[in-house]
């Protein structure tokens, strides 16, 4: 059997500091509320890859946090064998509009109480959680 083609992937986990809120979107295939992301392009940097997916899957722009990925998730799904390059963000402006894409049925804000009230993966979840717990520290990196 041949093994899997090795896929990469940037996704945003995008947080309003000021309403303390995460920015997911209900993603078709899924069928639960997750992080934008998506597949990187041919020379695209992880970085440029989840700054673009999060614009084309939420319509908002987002300044990246620290400037790295907070992790790197090695995991298989039905697209084959992913490696998804994390980042905390924040919307990079005040005033911008909602989208869904046509991977998504719906794209909100979610405070940590209402997290518990809708379907959504248990990793997301707990990452959503570390974020929104008061006392978390955010950096954001002004040479981005």
């Amino acid at each position: 059997m041949e093994p899997m083609k090795k896929s990469y992937c940037g996704s945003t986990f995008i947080i309003d500091p000021k309403r303390n809120k995460i920015l997911l979107m209900y993603h078709k295939k899924f069928q639960n509320w997750i992080q934008p992301g998506g597949h990187l392009k041919e020379g695209e940097t992880p970085e440029e890859g989840a700054i673009r997916q999060a614009f084309e899957e939420t319509g908002i722009k987002v300044k990246l946090v620290e400037g790295k990925p907070f992790i790197i998730e090695e995991y298989q799904n039905f697209a084959g064998d992913l490696i998804d390059y994390q980042y905390l963000a924040f919307p990079d402006g005040d005033n911008q509009q909602l989208i869904n894409s046509e991977e998504s049925f719906d794209v909100d804000w979610f405070s940590l109480e209402e997290l518990n009230h809708i379907p959504v993966f248990p990793d997301v979840k707990t990452k959503a959680r570390m974020f929104l717990t008061p006392g978390y520290r955010y950096h954001i990196d002004e040479k981005k």
